[in-house]
């Protein structure tokens, strides 16, 4: 049966199941809740290290900066990125810039890696100066094509929000044989950008380049569930129950540990079909299997559940009274009909009485 109905929506959050974790480092970055974490998520992404004594961490995750800064400066041969990332969360941007400067003049042969990393330390306190960093060098003859550099400045303008500029570096790049880890990550996070914004035609179309640039993530089930995810958002929701169906028969240990997100996003593409009782179905067994656990998405599946329910009642109730009022319109009591008879026959009667008289 079809029944197209609007009713609230209910999208499966990807924090809420692994299947719609993406694999991106600026997520991770998020449920980082202490700024310890967050140095070396900087310093890793940049694909640097730094190492930091027990005491220098203690500050850091306080967010005692000015602190933890002395304590960096009395330190032999302290990195200067470190020193950098403090001075930009004391809000001296201009102090960490300059320093950052000197870092990548004094590189040497090292100077793009440098460059990238100095870009990634800026971008997480000052997206402007990063933008100007990058665009600096960007310029430049020797960097003018440095795939490296157009990805790291692509990342810089998705957290800036500017998803239209980080699209055209990413595209120029995708046009080239480069195919790091870096770009995988960035096409990633444009993918996430679409979707979010409310743009999942746009979310699909770079899952094709991911796919290009990335063949393995064809076979990461995590990234395919999301990829079904994201289609029934953008209304294509016959491809994604093909491709959950798929998933299911091809990573049965991915299906187990992840049945109730399936099985939530089954429901989510049936109605969408406008199959109202298969995804009630589908929600159903959300709820059974979810029972007692607080998830998110079990919330979502008894949402929906109560949304029909009250629909279904609302349409019963407005069915019996159509049809008690079309009865009241076109039906009498037998008491009714007699009445009505007798008035009829009366008046029949009267009238012929006179009729007769008149003749006689």
């Amino acid at each position: 049966m079809l029944l197209l109905v609007k009713c609230p929506s209910v999208k499966s959050t990807m924090s809420e199941n692994p299947m719609f974790k993406m694999p991106l480092t600026t997520r991770f970055q998020l449920l980082f809740v202490v700024c310890l974490f967050a140095v070396v998520n900087v310093m890793a992404d940049s694909g640097g290290r730094v190492s930091l004594t027990p005491d220098i961490a203690s500050l850091i995750k306080q967010e005692k900066y000015a602190e933890a800064a002395v304590l960096v400066g009395q330190m032999t041969n302290a990195d200067p990125r470190l020193v950098a990332w403090l001075d930009l969360k004391q809000g001296k941007t201009e102090q960490a810039t300059n320093l950052l400067q000197n870092v990548i003049q004094n590189a040497g042969q090292s100077n793009l890696n440098a460059i990238v990393d100095s870009i990634y330390i800026l971008k997480d306190s000052s997206t402007k100066g990063a933008i100007q960093l990058a665009r600096k060098y960007l310029n430049t003859d020797q960097y003018r094509d440095e795939p490296r550099l157009k990805i790291v400045l692509a990342k810089v303008y998705l957290k800036d929000g500017n998803g239209h500029d980080a699209s055209t570096l990413l595209d120029e790049v995708c046009k080239t044989s480069y195919e790091g880890s870096d770009l995988k990550d960035a096409l990633s996070r444009l993918i996430l950008y679409y979707f979010d914004t409310g743009q999942a035609g746009q979310s699909l179309a770079y899952y094709e380049k991911l796919y290009a640039k990335s063949p393995e993530t064809l076979l990461d089930p995590g990234y395919q569930m999301q990829w079904c995810n994201i289609a029934n958002t953008a209304g294509r929701q016959m491809e994604a129950v093909a491709k959950m169906d798929e998933l299911q028969t091809q990573f049965p240990d991915y299906y187990a540990k992840n049945e109730i997100g399936f099985h939530f996003e089954r429901g989510l593409a049936y109605e969408g079909l406008g199959y109202k009782e298969r995804a009630i179905k589908e929600w159903i067994i959300v709820t059974n299997l979810g029972q007692g656990s607080g998830s998110g998405l079990v919330k979502g599946a008894v949402d929906k559940l109560k949304f029909y329910q009250d629909f279904d009642g609302g349409l019963a109730k407005a069915k019996e009274a159509a049809i008690a009022k079309q009865s009241n319109t076109i039906t009498s009591t037998p008491r009714e009909i007699f009445i009505a008879f007798f008035v009829v026959f009366s008046l029949a009667m009267v009238v012929l009485f006179f009729w007769l008289k008149k003749r006689a």
